[in-house]
C-alpha cells in the first residue's frame, strides 16, 4: 500500500476523529485536562513534549488542521475521550470516502474567493497541480494559499514539504461523480458571471468551429417525452464525467477546458408585438 493511501486513510481517521470532538463538545482546551487527567490515573507524571501522552492546546490545532497525523497519537487521543480505535475506525468506514458535493457555507467560501475558486475548479476537472500553477501563474504563497484553502474545505489533503520532512502531500478526497449544488453559490456565480459569455461567443469562430456545438429546440413534450428526455440528458451529463476521467490519463498538450450546458423547462417562446 502507498504512502499517499495510508495518509488518505489517516486524513479520513482525522475527520472522524474532529466531528466526534464537535459532536460531544470537548474543545482542544478540555482535551488537554482530560488529557493531563488519563496521564495521572493510568500512566507516571513524567511526560515530555516529545512523548505520545503530551498534548497543549496548540499541538492539538496545528494536528488537527495540518498534521502530521501519527497514529499512535490518534489512538491516544481514542483512550483520553473513551472511544476505542477500533470504534474509530468504524466511524470511518460508514462515512463515503469522498466527497460528493460541498454544503453551501464551503460554496460561499470559494466564492468569495475567485482565485481559489479558479483552484478549485481546475482540481476538480483533474489537472494536475504543476499544470495548475502555469495555468494560473501562481506564485508560491498563492499555490500555498490556494492548497490550505482546499486542504480546509476537504476538497484535498495537503501538507507542505516543509511540515512533512521535504515531501508535499497533495491527495484528492472529492469523488469522480463530484457536483456543484443545484441553484447553489458556485452555480449561481458561473450563471451571474459567466453564462452570457460562454452563450455569446466562440461558436463560430473558426478556430473552435469543429469542436463547438449549439442547439436550441422547443416542442410541444408529453409528461412521458419529458421525462425521457430528462433522463437521456442524465446520460449525456454521465458520459460527459466519463470522458473527462478518459481523458485525463492524456497529457496537458492534448487537452483543451470544455464547457456544456444544457437546460429544459417548460417555456413559451414570445415576441412583443409593436401596436
Amino acid at each position: 500500500m502507498s504512502k499517499d493511501i495510508v495518509f488518505a486513510q489517516t486524513v479520513m481517521l482525522m475527520k472522524s476523529l474532529r466531528e466526534i470532538l464537535k459532536e460531544e463538545n470537548i474543545t482542544y482546551k478540555s482535551l488537554v485536562e482530560r488529557s493531563i487527567a488519563y496521564n495521572k490515573r493510568f500512566l507516571n507524571d513524567d511526560i515530555t513534549e516529545k512523548s505520545v501522552c503530551f498534548l497543549n492546546e496548540a499541538t492539538l490545532r496545528s494536528m488537527f488542521t495540518r498534521g502530521p497525523y501519527k497514529m499512535d497519537k490518534i489512538e491516544y487521543i481514542c483512550n483520553v475521550i473513551g472511544i476505542t480505535l477500533f470504534e474509530l475506525f468504524e466511524r470511518c468506514s460508514d462515512q463515503p470516502q469522498k466527497t460528493t458535493k460541498l454544503d453551501s457555507s464551503k460554496e460561499e467560501k470559494l466564492v468569495s474567493d475567485p482565485m481559489l475558486l479558479q483552484f478549485a475548479v481546475l482540481v476538480i476537472n483533474r489537472i494536475d497541480k504543476e499544470n495548475i500553477r502555469d495555468i494560473m501563474e501562481l506564485s508560491d504563497s498563492e499555490y500555498i494559499k490556494c492548497c490550505k484553502g482546499l486542504n480546509d474545505l476537504g476538497v484535498i489533503a495537503y501538507i507542505t514539504p516543509e511540515d512533512n520532512n521535504g515531501r508535499e502531500i497533495f491527495n484528492v478526497l472529492f469523488h469522480e461523480n463530484f457536483s456543484w449544488i443545484k441553484n447553489g453559490p458556485v452555480e449561481k456565480y458561473f450563471i451571474d458571471n459567466h453564462l452570457q459569455s460562454f452563450v455569446d461567443g466562440g461558436f463560430d469562430e473558426d478556430a473552435y468551429r469543429e469542436k463547438s456545438t449549439r442547439y436550441l429546440y422547443t416542442g410541444m413534450l408529453s409528461e412521458h417525452s419529458i421525462k425521457v428526455m430528462s433522463e437521456k440528458l442524465i446520460e449525456v451529463e454521465e458520459e460527459f464525467q466519463k470522458q473527462i476521467r478518459k481523458s485525463s490519463r492524456d497529457s496537458k498538450s492534448k487537452r483543451i477546458n470544455v464547457g456544456l450546458m444544457f437546460a429544459m423547462r417548460p417555456w413559451k417562446f414570445k415576441v412583443k408585438h409593436k401596436i
